[in-house]
């Protein structure tokens, strides 16, 4: 099970996004639930501009150099990434939304801490697979014991 320790950070994550005037947010956020507490988490990712392979090298050398603005920086530019996935996997499962989110998260700072920079890879190539294989891992037992 996922603990909440790690998802609060990923929340602050969020939280500390700056909201920039964008003209172009693809973040689909489902209407008529205005209690739900995801709406602002939603909203917060959805301003936040995809790297560039410079922009992400850079950072990836700041995260080696124990820069921690970097390693915020690279985890806030790949919340939409875990959004964009998490979504592909909402029809398929009985978990919430915030819990796929919380699972996909965590994944994306696993990935983070794992990647070698160097690599011919984009991180976001591997967080992708990483988020893909963690929300399986976790849907794999629920699945099972639906069947």
């Amino acid at each position: 099970m996922v603990t909440k320790k790690y998802a609060s950070s990923a929340d602050r994550l969020a939280a500390n996004t700056e909201q920039e005037d964008s003209h172009d947010v693809s973040v689909r956020i489902d209407a008529g639930t205005g209690s739900d507490p995801t709406i602002p988490y939603l909203q917060a990712i959805g301003y936040q501009e995809v790297l560039t392979p410079a922009a992400e090298k850079n950072l990836l050398e700041g995260i080696q150099q124990q820069n921690p603005e970097a390693w915020h920086a690279l985890l806030e530019a790949h919340l939409r990434l875990v959004l964009r996935i998490v979504r592909s996997y909402e029809d398929k499962t009985t978990l919430s939304l915030s819990d796929l989110l919380e699972t996909g998260n965590l994944a994306l700072i696993a990935a983070a801490r794992q990647f070698q920079s160097g690599s011919d890879e984009r991180f976001s190539t591997y967080a992708t697979r990483m988020i893909r294989e963690s929300i399986e891992a976790e849907l794999l037992p629920r699945n099972a014991a639906l069947a």
